[in-house]
């Protein structure tokens, strides 16, 4: 039996998504982030908490900031697509940081008002490229 490579699963996955991973890599780097930590963020938003198919990291908000295009990398005429995630990831952020007020946790504060400025900034940039 062979022990899966995550690496390689991880850009297997990509190359089936997108049809090529090169795009997908020189992302990932100007982010500071690898592949597979990039596709099991993904995998970890898309199932959900409770249901992760990798061990869970103790912060998930830094690697969803590596997730974020970078408004240059956004093609034109994508912007508004990318302007509604953006939207709809600081309703999930701000509601992640009023929990962690609750919570009194201001290590998760502090992580999610980052999170939500760089959204903040990106939102704004790709708004200014529609303008």
């Amino acid at each position: 039996m062979t022990v899966p490579n995550k690496p390689v699963m991880a850009e297997m996955l990509v190359r089936h998504v997108f049809g090529e991973a090169e795009k997908f890599e020189r992302l990932c780097a100007q982010r500071g982030i690898s592949i597979e930590d990039a596709v099991s963020q993904a995998l970890r938003n898309w199932v959900g908490p409770g249901l992760s198919v990798v061990k869970p990291e103790p912060s998930l908000l830094n690697p969803v900031v590596g997730m974020l295009p970078d408004p240059s990398d956004v093609p034109v005429g994508q912007e508004a697509h990318w302007i509604t995630v953006c939207e709809h990831d600081l309703q999930v952020l701000r509601s992640h940081q009023q929990t962690c007020f609750r919570k009194q946790d201001g290590k998760g504060v502090e992580e999610t008002s980052q999170t939500i400025e760089t959204y903040i900034q990106a939102l704004a940039s790709l708004k200014d490229r529609v303008a």
